[in-house]
């Protein structure tokens, strides 16, 4: 096992997260409210809380060393994030035409997610950004079909709150978000400039959502 081997010494944002939980996991079985104080104010740090939330109650099961740690964010981020970003490829290759997309080429594709060297090695390591990825690839599902041209209540709550979610994870996924829904609207300047046409109906409503 490469966890179990690895003889470094962690310092800095390799046991960052993982000291998050140790702590948290101290705190939240001793007291509630100290837990959900620090939660609250830990917002105003590059490095928020918010991540481990879901980890402790794994973290406490398999222990609180390192290996327990990875495992933990393993299963539930690693994981899922894994499992979207193999949903949105088989969605877009769907979109662009490829009808075969069938049981084996969603278990080739998650293989080649969870199997990647950019996913593996900052999960092995103890980053948490994986975190990120996973409501990226949430967001990347959500507005596949989605140009901007259309209102939905429903839609725009689940980005909002996938924003939020996102940006409190981590502060500086705030510079992605921006330059996401930005990305709309430079989509929409393209296009009318490649038809010499303006679409005022799309822009006014990408400027309502």
């Amino acid at each position: 096992n490469y966890v179990m081997q690895e003889q470094t010494i962690r310092t800095y944002d390799y046991a960052l997260y993982w000291s998050f939980v140790v702590d948290g996991i101290r705190t939240a079985f001793h007291s509630v409210g100290n837990f959900i104080t620090q939660l609250r104010d830990a917002l105003s740090n590059d490095y928020t809380n918010i991540p481990v939330v879901l980890l402790i109650p794994f973290t406490s099961l398999l222990g609180p060393d390192f290996l327990g740690y990875i495992v933990s964010v393993f299963v539930v981020y690693y994981l899922p994030a894994c499992f979207f970003l193999t949903v949105f490829t088989l969605r877009l290759a769907r979109l662009s035409g490829n009808k075969s997309a069938s049981l084996f080429a969603f278990f080739l594709a998650f293989v080649v997610f969870a199997l990647s060297p950019n996913m593996l090695n900052p999960f092995l390591h103890g980053y948490l950004d994986v975190i990120g990825v996973l409501i990226m690839a949430l967001l990347l599902n959500a507005t596949l079909t989605w140009d901007g041209a259309s209102f939905s209540v429903k839609r725009n709550l689940i980005l909002a709150v996938l924003a939020v979610l996102i940006v409190l994870s981590r502060r500086w996924y705030a510079y992605f978000i921006v330059a996401y829904f930005l990305s709309f609207g430079f989509s929409l300047l393209v296009e009318m400039i490649s038809v010499r046409k303006i679409y005022i109906k799309k822009v006014f409503m990408l400027g309502l959502n």
